[in-house]
């Protein structure tokens, strides 16, 4: 039961910092390559790994927990796409002379 509500929270509160860095990638990326902001987005990225593990190793068949672990899914492969993306803009725009 603790391990569901730990699942549950750690979604809810990976999914608001992953579609914050999305907020930033979009409005104000220069905020987001940061430090602070880089550590952040890496943070994310792992963390949200970690939990879908977590999701996959739990045998719960509810509904709730299959619709939580497609959102946590989507929302962690949007921020490793950006972050792949980023990297592609970024060796591009360099390599201009």
């Amino acid at each position: 039961m603790l391990k569901r509500i730990l699942l549950l929270l750690s979604t809810v509160f990976l999914v608001i910092i992953q579609s914050t860095v999305f907020y930033f990638w979009i409005m104000d990326w220069r905020k987001l390559v940061t430090y602070d902001g880089l550590i952040v987005w890496s943070a994310s990225i792992i963390l949200g790994m970690i939990v879908y593990r977590f999701y996959s190793s739990l045998n719960a068949c509810e509904k709730s927990f299959e619709i939580l672990k497609k959102v946590h899914l989507i929302s962690t492969s949007i921020t490793i796409f950006l972050g792949i993306l980023s990297l592609l803009i970024e060796s591009v725009t360099s390599s201009m002379p």
